[in-house]
């Protein structure tokens, strides 16, 4: 079931963001766990991580595509 639907409860959603973010690659998981659970900014992440903005940006643009491809919406 699809995790934007109103009748699916917020235990069963972040149940979905949990297997999702297992299936992203280490480096790929890192940066979406420092971005939305930690509140890092690009610039903050990338000092932390050692890696440039440019990088960072890449690797949460491509995280994010992937988690949306991971858990289904409705439209």
């Amino acid at each position: 079931e699809p995790c934007r639907t109103p009748a699916i409860d917020q235990a069963s959603c972040a149940d979905k963001v949990a297997v999702a973010l297992q299936r992203l690659s280490r480096k790929h998981r890192a940066v979406i766990v420092l971005r939305y659970y930690e509140g890092l900014k690009i610039r903050e992440i990338a000092a932390r991580t050692g890696l440039s903005s440019g990088t960072v940006k890449s690797r949460l643009h491509y995280a994010i595509h992937c988690l949306e491809q991971f858990i289904p919406r409705t439209t």
